[in-house]
Order: C-alpha cells, then sequence, then structure tokens
C-alpha cells in the first residue's frame, strides 16, 4: 500500500486535495491555475510541495494525480477529494459549491475515539440542502 496523503489527528492539509488517476508510471500534482507538473514520490514530497507554495489557501485545489497501476480504483474514473476539515472557515458553503457539487458520495473520516461533534452534523445537513439526494456516510 502506498499512502498518498498525509495523516493524523486534527488538520494536516491546509487545502482541498483532489486524488485522481494517470496512466502513466509517474505520479505528481498540480496546483490551481498552473500547468507545472511537480513530481510526487513520497508523502514527506508532497507536504514539501505543498508547503512551498505560498499561493495555496484553504480554499485552493491541489490535484494529486496517481498512477491507476498503484491503485486500480482509479482506473474506474473514482476521485477521491480531501477538504482541509470542516471547522477551518465560515466560506464552507462556497466550497462545497466549488468542489463538491458533482459528488456521489460524502464520507466522514473521524477520529474513532472522539464523538460526532456540532460542527459535523451542521456540516452534512449543510450538504443536504444544498446538494439534491446525496449520499452520506
Amino acid at each position: 500500500w502506498d499512502k498518498v496523503l498525509p495523516s493524523g489527528i486534527g488538520h494536516t492539509t491546509n487545502c482541498f486535495l483532489r486524488v485522481e488517476g494517470t496512466d502513466g508510471q509517474d505520479a505528481f500534482l498540480l496546483t490551481e491555475g498552473s500547468e507545472e507538473k511537480k513530481s510526487v514520490k513520497t508523502v514527506n514530497q508532497l507536504a514539501h510541495a505543498l508547503h512551498q507554495d505560498e499561493l495555496l489557501t484553504a480554499g485552493g485545489l491541489v490535484s494529486i494525480m496517481w498512477p491507476n497501476s498503484k491503485c486500480p480504483l482509479l482506473k474506474d474514473d473514482l476521485v477521491l477529494m480531501d477538504s482541509p476539515g470542516i471547522d477551518v472557515t465560515t466560506e464552507l458553503d462556497s466550497w462545497i459549491d466549488k468542489f463538491c457539487l458533482d459528488a456521489d458520495v460524502f464520507v466522514l473520516v473521524a477520529n474513532s475515539e472522539s464523538t460526532l461533534m456540532q460542527t459535523e452534523k451542521q456540516f452534512f445537513h449543510k450538504v443536504n440542502a444544498r446538494l439534491s439526494r446525496p449520499n452520506i456516510f
């Protein structure tokens, strides 16, 4: 298994991350507003590349192009979207519109040792109100 995104307790990313497949053998990332392909071989390289980009904001998007050969699910046009968190800013509604309107499924990844907070509940109520018939897990 390859570890693609940083993980840990609390906020581990500072922008939206979109993971999708590529037919090539090498992983790379694209930042919003740039065509430059930045090479990524490890999670540490990814974190370093993202940290160096001063133009990235919580509402920004980074596309991580991951080889289909390393993750067969990506061959079927599966796209994974990771958010910087649901309590990062008051602009959450605009982010839902910008990045998630065509999502088929929403999955909340939470720490199993903590309870579901009111913030998380409110987020899914907002998603439910803004999208037509979302699947929420």
